[in-house]
């Protein structure tokens, strides 16, 4: 089943992580629309939600959204490994949501 929209959720636990999730979020906004010839309009078509999530574990988490077509979704996960953050999935439900944690990779 093809769906309109999709959802990635990161698992985070600084304010440095939400700035590199929002950084490579907007490049790959940036590419896409160089690469379309009608580029989206972001405010109807994509959404970006962060919230506190202290439900699963003892403390406290932050877990940013993203809400957008799944194939400019496609594109937020290797921009970031390319950025020299892992990102192990969690949980998913192919095609409609994938939840991860990011974390910098060990060298």
């Amino acid at each position: 089943m093809q769906f309109e929209k999709s959802c990635l959720e990161f698992e985070i636990t600084s304010l440095d992580e939400v700035k590199v999730l929002l950084r490579s979020w907007n490049r790959v906004l940036a590419r896409s629309q160089k690469m379309e010839v009608r580029a989206p309009r972001l405010t109807e078509e994509h959404l970006v939600n962060i919230s506190l999530d202290d439900r699963q574990r003892p403390e406290e988490m932050v877990v940013v959204q993203f809400l957008a077509p799944p194939d400019l979704l496609d594109r937020l996960v290797p921009e970031l490994k390319a950025g020299g953050f892992a990102c192990p999935v969690i949980k998913t439900i192919k095609g409609l949501w994938t939840r991860y944690r990011l974390h910098a990779n060990q060298h």
